[in-house]
Order: C-alpha cells, then sequence, then structure tokens
C-alpha cells in the first residue's frame, strides 16, 4: 500500500504550482490600462506609465507615491504567472504581456511591453 501511495504522491506532485522560471533582468512598462471600478458600468482608461521589473522570481512594483512592492512571481502554466493579484500572461517570446490586476476597488486589464536585460 506504501508503494501505490508513493507511485500516486510521485505523479501528481509535478501537477502542483512551480515557481518562475528565470526572468530576472526582466523590464516591462504599462503604458495604459482599462479600469473597471465596482459599482460602474463604464470602462475609463489610466495613462499613467509604470515600469515593472523582475529580479530574482520577484515582481518589483513601485505605487504611485513611488513606493516599492515586491511580490513573489510563480508561475502557473507555461507563460502564465501570478503575483500577489495580478496575473500576467507573457506572449511565446516574453516580448509583451496581457496583466489582469484586481484591486480592492477596480479591475485594470493592461498590455506590458517587455525586455530582458543580460
Amino acid at each position: 500500500m506504501r508503494f501505490l501511495a508513493a507511485i500516486l504522491f510521485s505523479v501528481l506532485l509535478p501537477a502542483g504550482v512551480a515557481h518562475a522560471a528565470d526572468l530576472t533582468g526582466m523590464t516591462c512598462v504599462q503604458s495604459e490600462a482599462a479600469v473597471l471600478r465596482f459599482g460602474s458600468n463604464r470602462a475609463e482608461t489610466d495613462r499613467a506609465a509604470q515600469e515593472f521589473r523582475i529580479e530574482m522570481n520577484r515582481l518589483h512594483a513601485r505605487d504611485a507615491n513611488g513606493q516599492e512592492q515586491q511580490y513573489p512571481l510563480v508561475q502557473v502554466q507555461s507563460s502564465r504567472y501570478t503575483a500577489g493579484n495580478r496575473t500576467i500572461i507573457f506572449n511565446p517570446d516574453y516580448t509583451a504581456a496581457d496583466v489582469a490586476y484586481v484591486t480592492m476597488t477596480d479591475v485594470q486589464v493592461s498590455r506590458w511591453r517587455c525586455q530582458t536585460q543580460k
């Protein structure tokens, strides 16, 4: 019975969440986002440019006050990651990403342009 449990465990283990591939040195820029505020039935556009960087499998994001927050970057599927409340889906060559960001007051959807500094 233990042998069967060990085989079952080894088969199911890879199906869990994997840590992000090494994206260290990547910088991404968001130039605008579509924002849907809860309680509103129309989307707004936020054109504030925002820069994100990835170092050692952590997403570094600056807020409007210039304070930097760090979030563990976790690979969920091939080229799909989560970081805090963000879901990031990279294109195949990792030069762009579509991002959904859910806060307590709104949902933001944006496109990032990315490049790697190696």
